[in-house]
């Protein structure tokens, strides 16, 4: 199942492009400027959550994590 899925670099360079239309239109067409909004809008959102999980993901990293140097097994414990 390959699907084409954007990074969160590929959705933020789509977000600057579309922030950089509304920067450089003098007069934007509103059905234009109505569909570039919604679509900067759910790229945000998109971005925000993946970002969320994210974070979620390091949080629950840190937490299994050993808190010191003697819970970690030596390369010497490993091999006996």
């Amino acid at each position: 199942m390959s699907k084409n899925k954007q990074t969160i670099d590929d959705k933020m360079q789509r977000l600057q492009e579309l922030a950089d239309w509304f920067e450089a239109a003098s007069a934007p067409q509103l059905e234009e400027a109505q569909q570039r909004y919604e679509e900067a809008s759910l790229l945000a959102q998109e971005i925000q959550d993946e970002l969320a999980a994210m974070q979620q993901c390091v949080t629950i990293h840190t937490a299994k994590a050993p808190t010191s140097e003697a819970a970690v097994p030596t390369e010497e414990e490993e091999s006996q």
